[in-house]
């Protein structure tokens, strides 16, 4: 690796600034949002590759082409003047010998290339390094999908998407997202850094020792370009959505989509799966677990013991649209598994032939291992190859009932690293394109589909801009107690990088059975995810169900009522997650950033703004140790209306049945009816828990109605209701307003105050008796 050193700056052209490097390579920065920044190194002054799939600039899609990368929207401001180019807020000093950049914002200097040498190149490949200067304080999160603590001080990660069944979530890396972001967060502000490159890379977090350099951050990748963004932000908050704003909006899905989603693979594996499919439908109704979804495993498609995309067994499945058909009677969506790789043997394979990626010395399709067999991956990056995926979608899911996609085991794990696409780009360059390019065909494939209801997909793997296809969970995790804490923590490095709609295999997915006690945890945890499904293949064949425990059957079935319960919080957080670009779950720092102690490790978490969720993830706890993050108002338990001062640490006795939960002082918990259908389609009820506290309060809440399904929202087919909610020692006070022209199901809010509070309740300037708003006197508002 050689140091690129020599820079000499030469001119502006429309708000990009040049630099040439050793007479032969370039530097060009330049801004290209408000707090989003961008810096270029050309070796040779020549792309390896001269697109980007990943940026969108607050989006909801890109074209399959992706976008040019000379041709990205770019501000045409900033001011240059003796190596320094100063924009509002933002000052970047160039050192040019060796070549380094220092960046101060509003004043402060929040990061630094290292000193002692920071951008390095491979003189006979497209290899390359960049050096960041560790500042001591600092703490570092992101990087998507890792193992371990949410802290990523001190450890190595790799970028590189990898089918890991079976992982350790403390240990194992790489998983199956390739998500190369990480966040800084100094004593000042903080910095994201978004390098956009899909090449196998690595990181090195203040991880390696060197006597010549003080502590460092290094970032490798093996091919493509070094292109990176700088994300600039006085909080935590202000980084993590701006990158998600850059890489696109998180696609809003249906309602339906929240609620509890069966699936395992015991049961499509089975000769008699049709019949198990069944048992499940009776098993819901005869232990009242109410249910939305199912994910159909791959086993529907098998032949043997490998799996066939596109095939239906007939053994297993004599009448598939009988099956799907019993499904829908009970208004449970079904989203069937589908995977980018056929067979050698596969009956569509030689149809198929022209859509494979190719092999690198031969212009054959390349050929590697996949499920215990060989066969061909699909070049999604060919127009042909998508027509013709989009074509046995609908030939062998849609026209059969199943309107939603599963796309699996699409790491693309191809190690001709030189295999070529349908542009003639190498496989090195674009693996996790390929996912994403997946993920796109088979969204659009449900769009043409059914082109009034908004669809929902799921992939496992993914990169940056995967938030705008699909929901994503974090792959076949292993049934153990640490899994439980570990992979919270792993969901929580999503939240921080920008993709949203997450949750786990609930139960843990690979290993034996899990014991009682860890799947009510589970169970408890999971429900305040985006994604709730209890997905497994047990080791022991048994099947992880929600009733295999009889004694602990009535806790599950609460804990599951309790997320349908919150269905109209978690929905809204969804489309605020979708139009604003806000997480649905974060760390306790992510709202409380000014208080130290959030900085600790925990296994706290917070469900939007309000509802701090402190869950059980150690075996036989009977006491949990909880920090209620410093606040305005204080905090009240969500189900006793306990009040808690803020700042302060509480010890709660828990048992099996306990789910801690809390909510800010002040807040506004939007609520609804505890059966499934009711909860997705609106229902009747409508209900508001407030939290007041003693003494004068005063808070606001957004709450976004629509009929869950369509897209009928984009222009009046909605409610938006604004509230404001304050109390003195007299009184305490409801105001709200609507816009959008929806008709709702319901014809009033349901007040349920928590403490019973006393003091008269007054709602929009009138003595509210029966404590209920009606919706009448704001329809037109």
């Amino acid at each position: 690796m050689r140091l690129l050193s020599e820079a000499e700056y030469i001119g502006q052209d429309q708000g990009k600034y040049f630099y040439e490097l050793e007479k032969k390579h370039l530097l060009c920065l330049q801004r290209v949002a408000q707090k989003v920044y961008r810096v270029t190194v050309l070796k040779n002054k020549v792309w390896r590759l001269d697109k980007t799939w990943s940026v969108a600039f607050g989006q909801e899609d890109i074209p399959y082409e992706g976008l040019d990368r000379e041709l990205l929207p770019n501000y045409r401001d900033g001011n240059y003047k003796n190596n320094t180019i100063t924009f509002s807020n933002c000052e970047i000093k160039i050192h040019t010998n060796p070549l380094r950049l220092v960046w101060y914002y509003k004043g402060n200097e929040v990061l630094s290339d290292r000193p002692t040498g920071s951008y390095f190149y491979h003189n006979e490949s497209h290899r390359h390094q960049h050096h960041i200067a560790h500042a001591e304080g600092n703490h570092y999160f992101g990087l998507g999908e890792k193992c371990g603590p949410l802290e990523k001080s001190g450890r190595n990660f790799e970028m590189k998407n990898l089918d890991a069944m079976g992982y350790d979530a403390e240990f194992t890396d790489p998983l199956y997202k390739h998500v190369p972001f990480f966040i800084g967060k100094t004593k000042e502000c903080s910095y994201g850094i978004f390098y956009d490159n899909f090449a196998e890379s690595r990181f090195k977090m203040v991880s390696e020792m060197d006597n010549y350099h003080k502590p460092y951050i290094t970032y490798e990748a093996f091919d493509g370009d070094l292109d990176y963004y700088v994300v600039l932000g006085s909080e935590v908050k202000d980084v993590t959505e701006t990158f998600s704003w850059l890489c696109g909006k998180t696609f809003f899905g249906p309602k339906w989509s929240l609620g509890y989603s069966g699936s395992t693979m015991s049961y499509t594996d089975s000769p008699n799966a049709q019949e198990r499919m069944g048992e499940f439908l009776n098993n819901l109704e005869t232990h009242k677990i109410p249910c939305n979804s199912f994910q159909l495993s791959s086993g529907y498609t098998s032949i043997g013991d490998n799996r066939y995309v596109f095939n239906w067994n007939r053994d297993k499945f004599p009448t598939p649209i009988d099956f799907t058909n019993s499904y829908a009677e009970k208004n449970i969506h079904v989203c069937a598994n589908v995977k980018p790789v056929l067979l050698r043997d596969h009956p569509k394979y030689n149809e198929a032939k022209d859509y494979f990626i190719k092999d690198s010395e031969y212009n054959v399709p390349q050929v590697s291992i996949f499920w215990g067999d060989w066969g061909s991956h699909i070049d999604f990056t060919n127009p042909d190859a998508r027509s013709w995926w989009k074509k046995n979608l609908k030939g062998s899911l849609f026209d059969f009932g199943i309107h939603s996609v599963w796309n699996d085991n699409n790491e693309y794990e191809i190690w001709d690293e030189n295999a070529r696409n349908s542009q003639g780009i190498p496989h090195s360059c674009t693996r996790p394109v390929q996912t994403l390019l997946m993920m796109k065909t088979s969204l659009d494939a449900q769009k043409k589909n059914q082109p009034l209801k908004r669809p929902w997909g799921i992939s496992r793997a993914g990169m940056p801009g995967m938030q705008r296809y699909v929901q994503t969970w974090s792959g076949d995790n292993t049934t153990e107690w640490k899994s439980l804490r570990f992979n919270l923590q792993m969901g929580l490095s999503m939240s921080l990088s920008g993709i949203y709609n997450i949750g786990h295999d609930v139960g843990g997915f690979a290993g034996p059975k899990p014991e009682a006690e860890l799947l009510l945890r589970w169970v408890q945890q999971g429900v305040f995810h985006p994604r709730f499904t209890i997905h497994s293949w047990n080791s022991d064949n048994t099947v992880t169900e929600p009733w295999m425990y009889p004694e602990i059957l009535d806790d599950v079935r609460e804990a599951i009522e309790l997320r349908y319960e919150l269905m109209p919080y978690l929905y809204n957080l969804f489309y605020f997650s979708h139009e604003e670009f806000r997480p649905i779950i974060t760390p306790t720092f992510y709202h409380f950033e000014e208080d130290p102690e959030t900085m600790k490790a925990c296994d706290d978490f917070m469900l939007g703004e309000n509802l701090l969720v402190a869950t059980i993830v150690e075996k036989d706890q009977k006491e949990r140790a909880i920090y209620l993050p410093q606040n305005k108002y204080g905090w009240l338990d969500y189900h006793t209306g306990e009040f808690h001062n803020s700042g302060e640490k509480i010890f709660q006795n828990v048992e099996l049945s306990s789910i801690p939960l809390f909510a800010q002082g002040g807040s506004i918990i939007p609520s609804g009816a505890r059966d499934a259908e009711s909860a997705i389609t609106g229902g009747s009820i409508r209900k508001l828990k407030l939290f007041p506290v003693p003494g004068d309060f005063k808070t606001s809440y957004r709450l976004f109605e629509d009929d869950g399904e369509s897209y009928r929202y984009k222009e009046e087919g909605f409610k938006l209701f604004d509230f404001s909610f304050k109390g003195d020692s007299e009184k305490i006070s409801l105001d709200f307003k609507s816009q959008g022209k929806m008709k709702l199901n319901f014809d009033h809010f349901d007040i349920e105050i928590i403490p019973d509070d006393k003091r008269p309740l007054i709602i929009n300037g009138k003595l509210c008796e029966d404590r209920k708003a009606l919706i009448q006197e704001v329809k037109n508002g």
